[in-house]
This record gives structure tokens, sequence and C-alpha cells, in this order.
């Protein structure tokens, strides 16, 4: 009797705490499965954003502007910021407002010289000061971006305070808007240059991108143009025989206020290139897919989320159960 009495007390104990053993079983399962599955997902998320930039061949510098402050990080391998000027040598932000980026995509910023530059106003500009040692030696080279405006540059350039020329890039090399009622991109390099037309084509973006190789002795100048709509194109091949210059500094914009600036958004700025042969040349087929992957609906890698987030998931485990 006592025997059987001692028994159902112990089963009166056990089976509740085997059922709360149970239950904290399946919550520390649950608790693991979600732990995994948010780091799975945040892995998931680099692999993603690192497959966006993942043409083959990585960028001396790539400039997305997809962050706020003074100036823009680089995700190439130099990662030397631009750093943002405004009149009277005031470091300002340039990025644009959230969704005006070339995706259209809530994250994607773009470097917007609209809201500095109202010619014959000073403008603003984004200067990467240690450029120089980098780009003279190269013998190839590809300048690949995005830009968009909403006027042709003979409403602007060439009157008081600015420059002949609406200067997108300029330094050892310089890719300008010339002073037209069409949009026609130059790639120049001192008075030495090239001039292809881009159409004329606004409030819209529009893709660019030149292509040089010293290696070759003729048609070593090759331009293209795409849309958001329509492919990447070969405009046309020049031949050009130019040592780049290293009396200047790479500019986004231009080298200082009221030179001449692009009026617009910038976008995507990219530049490859090799000191040793002419890898430096992206093909049509490489620029297309640099096209297609800078339309694709853009979420945010770690370098890109807001202060709120990165706190977020900075925030340790405990925290979470609210």
């Amino acid at each position: 009797m006592l025997g059987d009495y001692i028994k159902k007390y112990l089963e009166k104990k056990e089976v509740p705490l085997l059922k709360k053993a149970e239950k904290r079983g399946r919550e520390e399962v649950c608790r693991y499965s979600s732990n995994a599955l948010f780091f799975h997902s945040v892995t998931l998320i680099i692999i993603l954003f690192s497959s966006r930039l993942g043409y083959g061949k990585e960028p001396i510098f790539e400039y997305l502007f997809n962050g706020t402050g003074k100036n823009a990080i680089s995700t190439g391998s130099d990662k030397t910021p631009l750093v943002f000027t405004i009149s009277g040598g005031v470091n300002s932000d340039l990025h644009s407002e959230r969704g005006l980026g070339v995706s259209g995509s809530w994250y994607d910023r773009a470097f917007d010289n609209y809201s500095w530059y109202e010619p014959p106003g000073l403008g603003g500009f984004a200067s990467h000061e240690k450029i120089n040692s980098l780009l003279p030696d190269l013998q190839s080279l590809t300048i690949q971006g995005w830009f968009k405006t909403d006027r042709t540059p003979s409403s602007y350039v060439g009157q008081p305070g600015t420059h002949n020329e609406a200067m997108l890039i300029m330094g050892p090399f310089i890719l300008s808007m010339v002073q037209s009622n069409n949009i026609a991109l130059r790639f120049r390099v001192g008075s030495k240059g090239e001039t292809y037309q881009a159409r004329t084509i606004l409030n819209e973006w529009v893709f660019f991108a030149v292509t040089y190789d010293k290696t070759k002795p003729a048609d070593n100048l090759s331009c293209y143009v795409g849309t958001k709509k329509d492919p990447v194109t070969l405009v046309s091949t020049h031949t050009l025989d130019v040592d780049f210059r290293d009396d200047l500094i790479f500019g986004v914009g231009a080298l200082r206020a009221g030179y001449g600036m692009f009026y617009g958004f910038l976008d995507n700025i990219r530049l490859y290139g090799s000191k040793n042969d002419g890898t430096g040349v992206l093909s049509l087929e490489e620029l297309e897919k640099i096209r297609v992957n800078d339309l694709e609906p853009f979420d945010p890698g770690p370098l890109e989320l807001d202060d709120e987030l990165k706190n977020r998931f900075m925030l340790p485990r405990q925290k979470w159960a609210n």
C-alpha cells in the first residue's frame, strides 16, 4: 500500500515536471530555430548584396551614394571616400532623399547636385584627394555611371560664373557635357578628346560608360549608352593617344564651385582599370550586366542599414523577448 501511494505521489510530481521540461525544450528549439533563421537571413542578405557587385571584375572605386553624411563611401578596392563640398568650401550632405537613386528602391539614394546649384550659383561637387596616385599609370580603364537631368547644358553652361562644360567627372581625365541643346558626353585629357551623343533624354536615368585601352594602337576608345528601359549599346569607337594627367583632383561634379558642374543626379559611379594590360576594359556584355543589376530592387546590405536597424541587429538576445 505504501509503495502504491509513493508511486502515485511521484507520478503527480514528475508528470508536470516532464511536461514543463518538454515545453522548455520546445521553446529552446524554437528559440534556436529563430536565431538560426535570423543569422541565415542576415547571411543571405550579405550574399545577395555581394552578388549585386559581382561582375567578375572589382572596380577601383565604386560610389553608390546610398548613405548619408558629408562624404560618400567607396565599395571598390580603393576605400577613399568622396568629400562633398558646396560654395565657400563648406562640407555638406549632397546625398539625395531615399528612393531617388537609379533603382527607385526605398533605400536607394543618389548624388544630388540639384539642391545646391541653380545657375549661376556656385554649386556643389565631390572630390577624391588621393586619386592622383591611382590613375596616371593605368594602361586601360572603364568609367561607368548613371546621370539624370531635367535640362540640356545650353541652358546653364557658359553662363557667368561657370565653365563652358558641365563636368560630370574631372581629374586626370574629364567626362563632361558640352554646351549644346543635346545631351552629348565628351571624354578628354587636356584638349585631346572625343564627343559622343548620349541621346537627349530628360528626366530619365541614362547609363553611360567609356572604355580606354592604351595598349591598342587604334580603335581604343569606346563609348556606350543605355537607359532603364534600353540595353547598353556601343555608340561610337575612336582612336585616342593620351597620357592621364596627375595634376588635378578627381571629382564627381567638378573641382571647385562654379567651374561648370553637372546639374542633376549622378549615381553608381565606378572606375575599373589595369596598370599592366587591357583587362581594365569591360565588354558590352559586362556593362549590360551592370545595368541590369543596378535596376534590381535594392535591399540594404550591412553598410546601408539605418542606425535603428543596426541597433536592433546588435541587441542582446534577451532584449528580443519583448
